[in-house]
This record gives structure tokens, sequence and C-alpha cells, in this order.
């Protein structure tokens, strides 16, 4: 075997490294930048997803009662008269409308008016619906 050839000697000689044009912007060259330090890890285990088996000998968790209203007293009686009154008042409001912005609820007002106009002298339910129609024609007529 012939012997190995004589070892050269490397020489290594750095190469100059010319700046980028975003280097002379101002920007730090991006070896004197220090590395943004580790973030640490907390070391709290996850929460599992697990659910026990025991939950059946656990008592049940009753979600908090919502606040008593107090007590409303029971309406006087819907007399025929305060529904005229009442009728009378949303007519009148129902004009005005009709003037400003035309019928364009003339087909409400007519089942409305037809409602009240068969509507039961002696039935006082009946006449609380009509004061509740009434009250909704009302807020239809704010929209």
């Amino acid at each position: 075997m012939a012997p190995p050839p004589a070892a050269r000697a490397i020489t290594v000689e750095p190469i100059p490294v010319e700046p980028r044009p975003a280097d002379t912007a101002g920007d730090p060259p991006r070896d004197s930048v220090a590395p943004e330090p580790a973030r640490a890890v907390a070391s709290v285990a996850a929460p599992s997803r697990r659910v026990s088996r025991d939950t059946a000998h656990r008592a049940a968790i009753k979600p908090a009662a919502p606040p008593a209203k107090p007590a409303v007293a029971p309406a006087a009686p819907f007399t025929r008269d305060q529904l005229g009154q009442k009728f009378q008042q949303v007519r009148r409001e129902y004009d005005t409308y009709k003037a400003k912005f035309g019928s364009r609820l003339e087909r409400e007002w007519g089942e409305l008016a037809t409602f009240i106009q068969y509507t039961p002298a002696s039935d006082d339910a009946e006449r609380k619906e009509a004061a509740r129609r009434l009250d909704e024609f009302r807020a239809r007529m704010r929209e």
C-alpha cells in the first residue's frame, strides 16, 4: 500500500459580508439581535375530560331559583264602556296615522273593528282580548 499523501494545511479565510439594503435602514444586523427568551411552560396538568363514575352518589346541583314575583291582584272586570272608550282613542290615533302614512294598516284595522263589534257584552275574557288587540294595534302604528 502506498503511504497517504502528505496532509495539506487547509486555511479558512472568512468571507466579508456586505450589509443588505434592509440592514442599512437602521435595523440592527441579524447577528446582533438577541434571541427571544424561552417561554416558561406551565407544568400544570391538563384537566381531565373523564367523568367520574361516582356521579350517582353525588347530590344534584340545583339551579338558583328565580326571584319571586310580587303577587298581582286580579284585574277588575273590563267593562263594555271601558272597551268603547279605548276603541275611540285608538280610532283617533289611527285616523292621525292614516293621514300621515296612508292606509297601510287598513286590513288589520278592519279585522280589529269587526272583532270588537261582535264581542259579546257579557264575556269579560273576550273584552280583555279585544283590549289586548287594541294595544297590539297601537304598537304596530308606532313601528
